[in-house]
């Protein structure tokens, strides 16, 4: 019997290499935001004669065989939509470091979806591939939420999830607008940083800053053309625990993501 060529072409075409997608996280949640009312006081993210009033939810979302835990609070207005991820032993999305961090943005009329990346489960901190394909599932769901159209997307590590970050941010290109590491105490991804697409700020500690494995990799990112700043906050360790230290890390952050995250209209406002 003879074969039939364009059965064979078929087979051929099913088993064909396919473009990379961000993996859709399995019964994808819904953005159902909780708005502030009288009997939900809002939340005053500047001092109390400026209130800020934050839409927020808690969401849960899928991804493969794990279920991840964010924040999404967005300012009325917000210029963008900051990722946080969190994946460090003892960091997480309801720690008041990371609450504080995440309202220092919100201040700056950025929202943030803040996510834990580890699940308390686990007691052993995943490998690098295994959280960056988690954060790259996160944008992949935030990208396709219809409240979300139009607002850019950036990234925020700190610490060990700085360099998930930076991973991600390579594999996503161009859906991030921009990229903020802060820290510098642990090492950068294996992605060579000439993939790098978005404009990056690297804000590492003034104790750090000589030994700090990001801030030695800034000029390889440079070669690619894309914007990329080193920021040295002065009398800070490479965690921001000195007083101070942490807004000063947080307002370089904002001010980034601002530039580059804006609307072309509201950067030239």
């Amino acid at each position: 019997m003879r074969a039939d060529p364009d059965a064979a072409a078929s087979r051929d075409a099913d088993h064909s290499p396919q473009p990379a997608h961000p993996p859709e996280p399995a019964s994808e949640p819904a953005i159902h935001l909780q708005h502030p009312t009288a009997q939900n006081r809002p939340r005053r993210a500047t001092s109390p004669s400026d209130p800020v009033l934050i839409a927020s939810q808690t969401l849960a979302l899928p991804v493969d065989q794990t279920t991840l835990l964010g924040e999404l609070e967005l300012p009325p207005q917000a210029s963008g939509l900051v990722v946080f991820g969190h994946c460090s032993s003892g960091s997480s999305r309801l720690s008041s470091r990371n609450r504080h961090l995440s309202r220092l943005l919100q201040q700056a009329d950025l929202g943030s979806f803040s996510v834990d990346l580890r699940t308390p489960a686990e007691t052993q901190l995943p490998a690098l591939p295994q959280l960056t394909h988690r954060l790259v599932a996160v944008c992949g769901w935030l990208h396709r939420q219809p409240e979300l159209f139009g607002m850019r997307l950036g990234l925020l590590g700190e610490g060990s999830a700085a360099a998930v970050s930076l991973e991600a941010a390579g594999q996503l290109g161009p859906a991030v607008g921009a990229l903020v590491a802060l820290g510098g105490e642990h090492n950068a991804p294996a992605r060579p940083w000439s993939q790098l697409l978005a404009p990056t700020l690297l804000v590492v500690g003034g104790q750090a800053a000589s030994t700090s494995p990001l801030a030695r990799q800034q000029q390889a990112h440079q070669a690619t053309g894309a914007p990329s700043t080193l920021h040295v906050v002065p009398q800070a360790g490479p965690t921001f625990q000195e007083p101070g230290t942490l807004a000063q890390a947080a307002a370089q952050a904002a001010a980034w993501f601002n530039c580059y995250l804006a609307k072309p209209s509201a950067a030239r406002g």
